[in-house]
This record gives structure tokens, sequence and C-alpha cells, in this order.
């Protein structure tokens, strides 16, 4: 039975089809846009189609005909795009999410894996900061993932589809598309002979590695029913720009970065998420710290790009 990955072309999504065909899965991609470039190894042996989250008649029919028994779920506007945009983000977001649960619901899918986002708590600033905190989202991007999530519990309540929902930090690692992410810039920047720029001050942030995000995913969608539907996912530290900034420099001595003042509304949480249901009901343990993060990172960019310096 297939496991269809929504925004399989994306930055997690991506990652996540290839940790799924290594281990022996049979992933399906549903995206509007083409296999990225990082995926060009399993074109032929994995299947990409061409879809719309927004066409609930394709989307439903893909998961008939491929006779998928899992779906996560991975699309999603972003908090710039959303800000820029409500009504997309309320079609894209929450809409294109109810089509997923729907079909999933019709076709008797197993469990819908959900990504949803630290965004949802708002500013919050306690540490840890646990499931249960008030949820007070600061933007639009967030309002839509506390939204997704009750629609998902409903869903699990009154028809019985098994719903995890993973409240995601703020992930990084390569991939993302060029230009999106502060802290993408101010590795990727450097790496390829660039000046980066960013605001956000002192500001800390809690990041998650890409390769735990899909770790995390894989645990949730094979794990055996759990007790609770929504995790926290992150790795457990906080750091700032300034700190990403001189850890890069210690791969990159002339690289030049300037952290300027200023407040990420992308990223309104500052405390660290608590760990403990993903760490007893997914069996989730972060793999990476922040500088075995960076330094993984920094060899994926090698790898994936010709113009990063070796």
């Amino acid at each position: 039975m297939a496991i269809l990955v929504t925004g399989g072309c994306g930055h997690i999504g991506s990652h996540l089809i290839r940790r799924l065909y290594e281990e022996g899965r049979e992933p399906v991609s549903y995206d509007l846009v083409p296999a990225p470039g990082s995926l060009d190894d399993l074109k032929d042996k994995v299947k990409f189609i061409r879809g719309s989250i927004l066409n609930a008649t394709e989307l439903l029919d893909t998961v008939k005909k491929e006779k998928i028994e899992r779906i996560v779920h991975t699309v999603s506007l972003l908090t710039a795009d959303s800000q820029a945009s409500p009504v997309s983000a309320y079609n894209i977001n929450i809409g294109g999410t109810v089509n997923v649960l729907e079909a999933a619901k019709i076709m008797n899918v197993k469990r819908v894996v959900y990504i949803s986002s630290i965004a949802a708590y708002g500013a919050a600033s306690v540490e840890p900061i646990s499931e249960e905190y008030p949820l007070i989202p600061v933007t639009i991007y967030g309002a839509t993932k506390v939204a997704c999530e009750h629609f998902g519990l409903n869903y699990a309540n009154d028809y019985g589809l098994e719903f995890i929902a993973l409240r995601l930090a703020y992930v990084w690692g390569a991939g993302r598309q060029r230009g999106v992410g502060k802290l993408a810039t101010i590795v990727e920047n450097p790496a390829r002979g660039l000046a980066a720029k960013v605001s956000g001050g002192s500001q800390k942030y809690e990041p998650i590695y890409i390769k735990d995000v899909v770790k995390a995913l894989n645990l949730a969608c094979y794990v055996p029913e759990t007790k609770h539907r929504i995790f926290n996912i992150s790795s457990g530290e906080m750091i700032t720009l300034q700190e990403v900034a001189d850890m890069v420099k210690t791969y990159i001595p002339d690289a030049k970065v300037k952290i300027e003042p200023g407040y990420d509304l992308g990223v309104p949480t500052q405390g660290c998420l608590d760990l403990s249901k993903a760490k007893e009901e997914l069996r989730y343990e972060p793999d990476f710290k922040k500088e075995e993060a960076l330094r993984d990172y920094m060899a994926d960019l090698r790898g994936l790009r010709s113009d990063i310096i070796q």
C-alpha cells in the first residue's frame, strides 16, 4: 500500500520521499510542480503526480487509483505569503487540508499526518512549551495551522480517521527554495561567495534540522495508534542568528554576514518546545544538534550545487 506525500516536490516533501523510498516504502508525490533536481535519480522509481489539493475530485481519484494507505500533508502557504494574501491562505491552507481529510475519509485511508507549526502558539515565551499551552497565533499562517488541527481532530473524533499533527519548530537544511528562510540565507549565501543580510537582532529561534523533521514524519506515519494526536517536534535548543553566523564562519572564515535589528513576525515563539510526548509516544529523539546540523547542511550543499564553495 502506498503513502501519498502532498507537496512531495517541496523542501520537506522531497526529503521525505527519499527517506520513504530508501526504507522500502512506496511513496507517491502529489504536487503542482515537477520533481526537483535533488530527486532526479528517483524519477523512474517513484510516482510523481501533477495535481492540486484544491481539486478535490483529482485528489480523490489519485488516492483511489494509487491505493493510498497513508497521507503526509505538507502543502501550505508560508508566513509571508499568507500575510500578503489571507484569501489564498484560507483556500490553500485550510480548504486544501479539508480536501485531504475528506479524501482520506471517503477512501478509508488509515492515517493522515499533518505538518503544523510552532506558529500555532503565537508569542509564547515560557520554557518548555507543552502541547497544552494556549494557542494564540499572531499570524494568518499560525491561525490556519490551528484551524487545520481542529479539522483533523474532528475528522478523527467523528469519522474514526487516524490523524496526527506535528508542530514543527523552525526548519532548516538544504533544499529550500532559494531566498526562503533567514537561517538558509546565513548559511547558503556565504557558501556561494555572497554576502548575507537579515533582520532579527538577538531574537531566539528553535531550529529543527530537515532530517529530524523527516525522521519524525516517518515515525508518525507508522507508529501504532497514539494516546495523543498533536506533538511538538524540535531540536530542544535555542539559537540566535548571530550564533548561526559565527558557526558558519568556522567553515567559511571570510563569510560576510550582517544581522540587523528587527523582529521576525514569522517566528514569534521564544521558548523551547516540550518534547516529552513525542519522545514517549512516537519514540522521537532529535539526531542533530545545531553543530551537527550545520556540518551536515554544508556537506549536503556541496553535493547538491556546483556553485557552493568547496
